[in-house]
């Protein structure tokens, strides 16, 4: 996990963009936060969003709930 962030922050730096933006599957997600948070120095500026996969399969769980 730190090899992948250290590497998006390399390429977010070599494009001179400030924020590292990275995407994951929320179990994934889960421990880039984590990690995160707990180097902020490191990462702090590492922006960690969860992939559309999860949000989809909840939604469609709560609609087949519903029907």
């Amino acid at each position: 996990m730190q090899h992948i962030l250290k590497l998006s922050q390399e390429a977010s730096r070599q494009v001179n963009q400030l924020y590292t933006i990275v995407t994951f599957d929320l179990a994934v997600a889960k421990k880039a936060y984590a990690l995160v948070l707990q180097n902020l120095d490191t990462y702090g500026n590492v922006i960690v969003r969860v992939g559309s996969f999860n949000p989809l399969c909840a939604y469609m769980a709560a609609l087949g709930k519903v029907m």
